[in-house]
């Protein structure tokens, strides 16, 4: 998936709310469920690691904006910590202008 239907996927689905590299794996294996059993490379092409290193690129783009925050695990006996941090992205105002550029079709 290229970087601009990507950035289309995004904007329709999470439009001004905020998501991260799992949220957007995992929608994309549920729209994308009939295609897997023709094309096995789908399902190496949206893993959350794959979907988190276009976030990233993205981000340096300029099209996404991000916030780390703490990512929370359970223990084996149970009780929650912090271990690491994960990113929340939302979409910057470059990229609906973009988008808007892009639907224009100049």
């Amino acid at each position: 998936m290229d970087f601009r239907s990507l950035l289309a996927f995004l904007a329709v689905t999470f439009g001004r709310e905020e998501f991260d590299a799992r949220s957007v794996s995992s929608l994309m294996r549920w729209v994308l469920r009939e295609a897997f059993l023709s094309d096995p490379k789908l399902v190496v092409r949206t893993s959350r690691k794959t979907i988190s290193n276009d976030l990233r690129r993205l981000y340096f783009m300029g099209f996404l904006k991000r916030r780390r925050v703490k990512r929370k695990c359970k223990t084996k006996s149970g009780k929650t910590c912090f271990r690491g941090y994960e990113y929340k992205y939302f979409i910057s105002s470059q990229e609906w202008k973009y988008l808007k550029y892009l639907a224009s079709g100049q």
